[in-house]
């Protein structure tokens, strides 16, 4: 009977805690159910996550690295794949007319500004262009993008 007892206790507090998580991991930044990077951390890939490489198409890699960014720093997620598809729909191996580069189209003034510049890091690497984005959204500067205004 108290085998019994302790296997109800058991059961009762594992399903609690697996349904009180889930809300916990979501407002840490985790990804949810649906993001195209499913179960996998914010900000670099983890021992045991997924990797936003694990996708074929660039698009889907691109997405990934957004939402991770955008979750990372608490920027909102559909404003930043919105910014990320006007500027150069999400293809990061691009440059435009004006010298402007990358995923969220850095200009050289602004790339040099970010920490990710100074590790010798290129905004032609979705991962960093998105954080970097990110962290300037975080810091106030929406105004680069002129769809985000």
């Amino acid at each position: 009977m108290r085998a019994l007892i302790l296997a109800a206790l058991a059961a009762a507090l594992l399903l609690a805690g697996g349904l009180l998580a889930r809300p916990a991991l979501a407002a840490r930044g985790h990804a949810r159910a649906g993001d195209p990077c499913a179960g996998a951390l914010c900000l670099k890939d983890r021992p045991g996550t997924k990797s936003c490489h694990r996708f074929r198409d660039r698009v889907a890699v691109a997405r990934c690295f957004v939402i991770r960014a955008a979750r990372h720093y608490h920027q909102s997620v559909s404003l930043a794949l919105f910014t990320a598809r006007v500027e150069s729909r999400y293809r990061w191996w691009v440059t435009n007319g004006s010298g402007h580069r990358g995923m969220f189209q850095f200009d050289d003034a602004l790339w040099g500004a970010t920490p990710y510049a100074r590790r010798h890091r290129s905004p032609y690497e979705p991962r960093f262009a998105a954080l970097a984005a990110m962290r300037i959204w975080a810091h106030g500067g929406y105004h680069h993008w002129g769809c985000c205004e």
